[in-house]
């Protein structure tokens, strides 16, 4: 498909997966090829936003691996240099909802 040229920003929602890394590097290299910014938007998973226990070992491993791939996202667009917005939603609202 062909990309039309004047695009300025681009919107990459994610799961944050081991999968998502992979076409997240075909849309960093699309975006260093038009200039244009990226925002990466994940919402949370339901076990962060139910949970009761902030100290609970899921919600733990949830936010470990909720950081690590936020600076992987970090660390790869600079390489890219491409400028990029990680924003990452915690609130009870539908994945729609959050997005606008």
């Amino acid at each position: 498909a062909k990309i039309p040229t004047n695009v300025k920003s681009v919107f990459f929602s994610s799961d944050f997966s081991e999968e998502s890394k992979k076409d997240l590097i075909r849309i960093l290299k699309i975006c260093k090829s038009l200039n244009a910014r990226l925002t990466v938007f994940h919402a949370a998973a339901s076990i962060y936003k139910w949970a009761y226990d902030e100290s609970a070992p899921d919600v733990l491993t949830y936010r470990k691996n909720i950081d690590q791939m936020t600076e992987w996202i970090q660390r790869s667009s600079k390489t890219s240099r491409v400028k990029c917005e990680v924003v990452v939603k915690t609130e009870t609202k539908s994945i729609f909802e959050q997005a606008l």
